[in-house]
């Protein structure tokens, strides 16, 4: 069975090869409002699932940001659709990768993350992450959930 994108209207803890939009209903935001008010995707897979996978979760929601990688449920990384898309766009990349396992791919584009935790107040996050390397500045946040 192939994952699917949900949209929720509240929050999920976790679903393994699935995800969606989490915080649908926005309260109005303050000065001290922090990233666990922002509406966020989670949308996570396997890394042993094969590329094409990566593929049909982009082209399900066209606004998904990125993809979390996991490892037997584990954080194992994130892939940003701008940087799947162009690495996929090289040629032959598609058919060496899309039917090869994720984490294959992966370690072509591995670039390091900011996580940032929910509890940090928007004006910080977004201070951080105008300081991020120019390689990573249109990357997606990663927000860590503090349980």
């Amino acid at each position: 069975m192939l994952p699917e994108i949900l949209l929720q209207r509240s929050r999920i803890e976790s679903m393994p090869a699935m995800g969606g939009m989490t915080n649908g209903n926005q309260p109005n935001l303050r000065l001290e409002s922090t990233l666990q008010e922002l509406a966020f995707w989670q949308v996570e897979i396997e890394i042993e699932r094969s590329g094409n996978e990566l593929v049909m979760l982009f082209n399900q929601e066209p606004l998904l940001p990125g993809i979390i990688l996991t490892n037997n449920q584990h954080y194992a990384g994130m892939v940003s659709r701008r940087k799947f898309f162009e690495y996929m766009s090289h040629p032959y990349s598609l058919a060496l990768f899309s039917l090869r396992p994720i984490r294959i791919l992966y370690k072509f584009f591995h670039l390091e993350m900011l996580p940032l935790s929910e509890d940090v107040s928007i004006v910080n996050a977004t201070q951080a992450t105008l300081q991020r390397p120019p390689q990573i500045a249109y990357e997606p946040i990663l927000v860590k959930r503090v349980f």
